[in-house]
């Protein structure tokens, strides 16, 4: 389904944090109940390992006790004392459990008063969130549009946003195109790529592309990077035809530690600044990273594509 394509839409934010702190609420709650039915049965078991350990010591101090198991062994002396030794290394056998049972208890009490403390704060949190479950906020494609007009990396005008209902919530892609431009390589090895060959600066020329960027109603968020001319792929990281270095697959970017603001700004609704942040990642590769490693493949591109021009050129000269 494509989508409608919308160009002001109304958002109430609180609905799919709302719907997001009851599945987290529900969770602790689990949590807590399995932990608490945990720590019954733990109890119960300390109990029975009292009663167990008060059973032998008994049986071990008592004289009459002693000579039942003299009885038992027929009078030998040796196999009554061996099986008087046998009592003994299960007393310390039940103690040893005893004390991991102890120490287990202790341990499930204490992450038993955490969750109780989660669903204390999740209670309050989501209390909170439904009393301003009607507060809305509305959005306008032509404000951030021109919120962007001064971005070396958008085209103006090109930004584009589709609503899609989905069972969760309407999910919305918004998508924009880029100008073509330069990435600036840091972290050369300079003794494979040598100054005097390479430059002190090195970059390599970035194509116009398509960015979409999808926020789902429970919070996910997909970036992908498309091609405006196929031509314009490289074969980078495992040479799977990327548009830039840091890529994992053809649509796939690796943003690496531009991630969290860029998924953070467009959760938001704040695609101008998802766009900035989006445009200091395409501008600069890190030649020391796994995928980033493949920056000379574009530098070869753009000096392939150089020679062949210049031979044109002269050609046609």
């Amino acid at each position: 389904m494509a989508g409608r394509l919308v160009k002001t839409f109304e958002i109430f934010p609180n609905a799919s944090l709302i719907t997001n702190e009851e599945d987290k609420l529900k969770g602790f709650r689990d949590s807590y109940t399995r932990m608490h039915n945990n720590v019954r049965y733990q109890r119960m078991r300390r109990r029975q390992l009292n009663r167990d350990i008060i059973a032998s010591q008994t049986f071990q101090t008592n004289n009459r006790l002693r000579w039942q198991l003299l009885q038992i062994a027929g009078g030998n002396t040796e196999l009554a004392e061996s099986l008087e030794a046998c009592l003994e290394r299960n007393v310390y056998s039940v103690s040893d459990d005893l004390a991991d049972t102890i120490r287990r208890i202790s341990t499930m009490e204490d992450e038993q008063a955490k969750y109780k403390q989660q669903i204390f704060f999740a209670e309050k949190n989501l209390e909170r969130l439904r009393a301003k479950a009607n507060v809305s906020t509305i959005y306008a494609t032509d404000v951030w549009d021109h919120q962007m007009r001064n971005s070396e990396l958008y085209v103006p005008s090109s930004l584009k946003v589709r609503e899609f209902p989905d069972h969760d919530g309407n999910r919305y892609k918004f998508s924009i195109k880029t100008k073509p431009t330069r990435a600036r390589v840091n972290n050369i090895d300079e003794e494979r790529y040598p100054v005097d060959e390479y430059g002190e600066e090195v970059f390599i020329n970035m194509p116009a592309m398509y960015i979409d960027m999808a926020r789902y109603a429970t919070g996910s968020i997909v970036i992908r990077f498309r091609a405006v001319d196929s031509s314009d792929r490289v074969a980078g990281y495992v040479s799977r035809g990327q548009l830039h270095p840091h890529q994992t697959g053809m649509t796939v970017p690796c943003l690496g530690d531009f991630e969290g603001p860029v998924i953070e700004a467009i959760t938001d609704f704040d695609i101008p600044t998802a766009v900035t942040i989006l445009e200091l990642f395409v501008k600069q590769v890190d030649a020391q990273d796994g995928a980033g490693h493949y920056w000379y493949r574009w530098w070869d591109k753009d000096r392939n594509e150089e020679s062949w021009t210049e031979q044109q050129q002269a050609t046609a000269g």
